[in-house]
């Protein structure tokens, strides 16, 4: 059989992307993506690690903008740097209580749905002390941006 070349393909794959949002003042608690991609039916195991003491409790939460918009800072509270709109925020998690040494993660479904592609959302953790044993009784971490890519 003979083959002929009638020219190149571009061929552009989405697989989503999950973007670290570090801030301006470097939250010192670490918030990361540990497996999984954005994309609709897939998953994402998000972790939080360095938290203020063994035993403070890790939540995430998620927001559909940024503090700043078009900014790479956030709004300093007394916590940490606030890298997520609160008045846009739309969902929480609460993690496993953090050990002190192994990252605290959750794995989040996402739904099998077209609609999502393309969806932006912004999540960021906070360590809580809720037994008030630490120097701090919030940590606060850096943020992610999330964007569904396509299936």
């Amino acid at each position: 059989m003979d083959v002929e070349n009638v020219g190149e393909t571009v061929l552009f794959v989405d697989f989503g992307l999950v973007i670290p949002i570090p801030g301006c003042h470097a939250n010192p608690g670490r918030l990361s993506l540990a497996d999984g991609l954005a994309l609709p039916g897939d998953h994402l195991t998000l972790a939080m690690d360095n938290g203020q003491a063994a035993g403070v409790r890790p939540i995430l939460f998620f927001s559909s903008a940024p503090s700043v918009p078009d900014s790479p800072c956030g709004t300093v509270t007394p916590f940490g740097e606030l890298l997520i709109d609160l008045g846009s925020r739309f969902g929480r998690v609460l993690l496993p209580t953090w050990d002190g040494t192994n990252a605290s993660s959750v794995d989040l479904p996402l739904p099998n749905d077209v609609a999502l592609i393309n969806a932006e959302l912004y999540v960021q953790g906070l360590f809580v002390d809720i037994n008030r044993t630490a120097a701090e009784d919030f940590r606060a971490t850096n943020a992610l941006r999330i964007q569904i890519g396509a299936p």
